[in-house]
C-alpha cells in the first residue's frame, strides 16, 4: 500500500514521507506541481480548475502511474481521480468524499464561475467512468446515484473508539467544531440564539473562518454586522485548536453541534457522539444517518432556526442522568456502527468486484472530456484568452482591482 496526499493547495517544499501502521504516506512537492500547471497555460483563464488538475496529474506521476498496485483509490475532491481514470490502466475506486463542484453550489467564490462549471462537467465524467464509487453516506449515495446514473456504494468510514474518563464537571454551553463558513449553518445558529433570546445558551465555535460568498468580509465580519446581538455575545468564535484540546472540550460541555446547511458525512459529528455528550445534528449533514431522535442524539431539520432552537431546548430540559444516557447511546453507536473491522471487510468486498469488472469492461473517460483534463503537447502563452477581451473591460478591471488592493492595504 502506497499513499499520496496533497492537492491544489496543499503541497510542501520537499518531498516528505511519514509513517502508519508501517504504511508510508508521502506528500506532494511544491515544484512538481508547479511544473504541472506550467504545462496547463492553456487553461490561464480558469486557475482554479487548472491548479486542481496540474496537482492531479502531478501526483499520478509521483506514484509511477502505479505500476504494481491492484486498484488505485482516489477522493473526488481537487478531481484527484481524474489521471487515473483517464489512463484507464488500473480498477479506480472513487471515495465522493465532497467534491469541489459540490462545494461551489453551497460556497461559490466569485470569479469561480466558469471554473466551477468546467469542474462539475469533468467530475460527473469521471463518477461516470470509474470503476466504483463509494461514499460514507445514504444521502450522498442517492446524489451521485442521479446523476452519474449508476451505482454507488455507502460504507460508513472506519473509527476507532478509545476509552476516556468522564469529565469531572459539566458546563451548561454548546460547541461547534468546524470551518466558519456560510454551509456550516453559522446563521442558523444565530438566527435560533435569536429566537431563545435571553434562555439562549453560550455557544463556543472553533474553527478557521473563510470568507463570507460573493463578499470582500470575512465570515465573523458578516455575522457581526447581520447578528450584532448574538454573534460575539452568545456564540464565541476561537481559533483551531489541538485534536486532545478538541475531545476535552466535547466531553465537557452541555451538547454538542453540527449545524451544517450540508455535509457529506461530517467526521466532527462522529467525535462529538464519541465524547458520550449529547450532540444536535443537521439533518443536511450524513452523519445524521446516525442518530436516533431523542435517544442516541437530536436531529433538526437543515437551515430551521425554528426546529434548532427547538432541540436546544429539549438538550437543556433533560436531567443529568438522562444527558448521560443519550451521549452513552451515542458512543455505542459509534463504536458499533464505525467498527473498523466491519468497514475493512466491506471495502475488501469492493476491492474485488472493481477488479473484476475492471477486467471485463474498460471503461476509460476518453474523447474530449479527456482531452480537456489533460496536459496539452504545446504550451499556450499565459493570459492568451486576455487577447479575445475587450481593451475597454480590461481598463476597468485593472482599475477596480488596484482600488481594492489600496482598500485592503490601508
Amino acid at each position: 500500500m502506497r499513499v499520496i496526499e496533497g492537492s491544489a493547495f496543499s503541497a510542501s517544499a520537499t518531498s516528505r514521507i511519514t509513517y502508519a501502521d508501517g504504511v508510508p504516506t508521502e506528500s506532494l512537492e511544491e515544484a512538481r506541481l508547479a511544473a504541472w500547471y506550467g504545462r496547463f497555460s492553456h487553461l490561464s483563464s480558469v486557475p482554479t480548475f487548472r491548479r486542481h488538475l496540474a496537482a492531479a496529474w502531478a501526483m499520478w506521476e509521483k506514484a509511477q502511474e502505479g505500476p504494481e498496485f491492484d486498484v488505485v483509490e482516489s477522493t473526488d475532491w481537487g478531481l484527484l481521480c481524474i489521471p487515473a481514470i483517464v489512463s484507464g490502466t488500473h480498477p479506480t475506486v472513487v471515495q465522493a468524499h465532497a467534491s469541489c463542484g459540490q462545494i461551489a453550489g453551497y460556497d461559490p467564490i466569485l470569479g469561480d464561475e466558469v471554473s466551477d462549471s468546467l469542474t462539475r462537467m469533468a467530475e460527473l465524467a469521471a463518477m461516470s467512468a470509474a470503476t466504483d464509487i463509494q461514499t460514507y453516506s445514504n444521502a450522498n449515495a442517492e446524489f451521485w446515484q442521479t446523476e452519474a446514473k449508476r451505482e454507488v456504494t455507502m460504507i460508513r468510514p472506519a473509527w476507532s473508539v478509545h476509552p476516556r474518563s468522564g469529565p469531572s464537571s459539566v458546563s451548561d454551553r454548546g460547541l461547534v467544531i468546524g470551518r466558519l463558513q456560510s454551509w456550516k449553518g453559522p446563521e442558523t445558529l444565530c438566527e435560533a440564539l435569536r429566537l431563545l433570546g435571553p434562555r439562549a445558551p453560550t455557544v463556543s465555535w472553533i474553527g478557521r473562518e473563510v470568507d463570507w460568498p460573493r463578499s470582500n468580509m470575512s465570515a465573523s465580519a458578516h455575522l457581526a454586522s447581520r447578528y450584532p446581538d448574538v454573534w460575539g455575545k452568545r456564540i464565541l468564535h476561537e481559533s483551531p485548536q489541538a485534536p486532545d484540546q478538541i475531545q476535552q472540550r466535547q466531553s465537557r460541555v452541555m451538547f454538542n453541534l453540527v449545524p451544517s446547511d450540508w455535509d457529506v458525512f461530517n467526521f466532527t459529528a462522529v467525535e462529538a457522539m464519541a465524547s458520550g455528550r449529547p450532540t444536535i445534528v443537521s439533518s443536511g449533514a450524513g452523519a445524521s444517518e446516525l442518530i436516533e431522535h431523542r435517544v442516541n442524539g437530536f436531529v433538526f431539520p437543515a437551515g430551521d432556526a425554528a426546529g434548532l432552537a427547538s432541540a436546544i431546548e429539549e438538550v437543556r430540559s433533560l436531567s443529568q442522568a438522562q444527558q448521560l444516557e443519550v451521549g452513552q447511546n451515542a458512543l455505542e453507536t459509534i463504536r458499533r456502527e464505525l467498527d473498523p473491522s466491519r468497514s475493512t471487510a466491506q471495502r475488501v468486498i469492493r476491492y474485488r468486484i472493481a477488479i473484476d469488472t475492471h477486467a471485463n469492461c474498460l471503461r476509460p473517460m476518453s474523447g474530449w472530456m479527456a482531452q480537456a483534463c489533460s496536459p496539452t503537447a504545446h504550451a499556450v502563452p499565459e493570459g492568451a484568452f486576455l487577447d479575445r477581451l475587450p481593451i475597454r473591460m480590461l481598463a476597468l478591471h485593472a482599475a477596480r482591482r488596484a482600488r481594492k488592493r489600496l482598500s485592503r492595504s490601508s
